[in-house]
């Protein structure tokens, strides 16, 4: 039962992580306009959360790519 427990905190740890890097880079362009980061400073989202919307967005359109365009030219 702890080796579940730590499985479970470690694949919950690395995909925070992950989130918080794909939120950072999503986010990072904007940041540099005074007035976006203003109203994301204000604003109730937290990084981890757009950098998961992130990460499903890219999954789902690599996704896509891979079953509709990457096959259809071979």
């Amino acid at each position: 039962m702890l080796n579940e427990l730590w499985s479970w905190f470690q694949y919950n740890f690395w995909l925070s992580v992950a989130c918080l890097v794909a939120g950072a880079i999503a986010i990072s362009p904007f940041l540099a306009s005074r007035s976006f980061r203003k109203r994301f400073f204000r604003s109730n989202y937290d990084i981890e959360h757009i950098g998961f919307i992130v990460l499903v967005v890219a999954l789902l359109v690599i996704g896509l790519y891979d079953r509709f365009g990457a096959g259809s030219g071979a």
